[in-house]
């Protein structure tokens, strides 16, 4: 099986909320970003990336969730909870082989200028 890339967010409040000691055990909830269907055949630099949410149901007795249909919604919206759920989950990034940005970069460099100059946390 060939490794694979997601692009992720961090969602501090909800790590806050789950996991108090996320500093010391390095576990915080990532939400995963989905590239915009229509942007396929551009470079991940230049893709827009959006929440990347499905279509779910919980089994009534377990609880368990099973994800339907991808559904595309724009970053500004946030869909009806009891049909739509995002993709998250709770990651060790510590163990991870995660890549950002040098702390040296501004949040606000485009893409280009900082695409190839990730470094491993």
């Amino acid at each position: 099986m060939r490794p694979r890339w997601y692009l992720i967010q961090i969602d501090m409040i909800s790590t806050a909320e789950l996991n108090p000691q996320w500093e010391e055990t390095g576990r915080y909830v990532c939400v995963f970003l989905a590239r915009h269907p229509t942007d396929k055949d551009k470079s991940s630099e230049f893709v827009r990336w959006w929440p990347d949410w499905y279509r779910y149901k919980a089994c009534k007795q377990s609880q368990e969730i099973s994800y339907g249909d991808h559904a595309l919604f724009r970053p500004s919206v946030i869909p009806n909870s009891g049909k739509y759920i995002q993709w998250a989950e709770e990651l060790d990034l510590t163990q991870t082989g995660l890549l950002g940005p040098p702390s040296t970069l501004k949040a606000s460099v485009p893409p280009t200028e900082h695409g190839t100059k990730f470094v491993k946390l």
